[in-house]
């Protein structure tokens, strides 16, 4: 039987994986594992077997070739990796056997930008994160200054999807 909890995942080698209780509580956050600039295969998978019984359902964040990253650019060698990533992820949760749902950064962000006020989405991320987590820590290690992009997006799309699923979202 699959359990009652929410994971929300932020693709790309940058990105994070948050769950998150019925309740809202945040029962675990990890960063993209990595060996060098490659994923950690084994490590991911381990990660995923150790939460597919507790995951009633992963909302991933919905990704699509991107030809312009930051306001430049974004090379070909650069979106095959992304999507390598993306595919990587999507093959793990079939194979464990987790039920996903795919969300545009644009639907989630309707929601979860609610009442920040900023031009920049990360800077709105990291506003409406310290609202809704105010006790928990983002930063990528101890030593970080500044706040992990991928475990606060993937807070946010965790939190997204635990309000879609009790129907609080509009």
């Amino acid at each position: 039987m699959k359990g009652d909890s929410i994971l929300g995942i932020d693709p790309g080698k940058t990105g994070g994986f948050v769950l998150l209780s019925p309740g809202g509580s945040i029962l675990r956050k990890e960063r993209m594992p990595l060996v060098g600039d490659e994923i950690d295969l084994n490590a991911l998978g381990l990660m995923f077997y150790e939460m597919s019984d507790l995951v009633r359902i992963t909302f991933l964040e919905k990704v699509q070739g991107m030809t312009f990253a930051h306001g430049r650019r974004q090379g070909t060698s650069s979106t095959f990796n992304f999507g390598k990533t993306y595919g990587i992820l999507v093959g793990h949760l079939s194979a464990f056997r987790i039920p996903f749902e795919l969300i545009t950064p644009q639907t989630w962000q309707k929601q979860m930008h609610v009442g920040c006020s900023a031009d920049d989405a990360k800077v709105r991320s990291a506003l409406a994160v310290m609202k809704l987590f105010p006790r928990e820590d983002f930063r990528a290690t101890q030593r970080s200054t500044k706040p992990h992009d991928g475990l606060i997006d993937a807070a946010l799309i965790a939190e997204y999807g635990r309000r879609k699923m009790t129907g609080q979202c509009l």
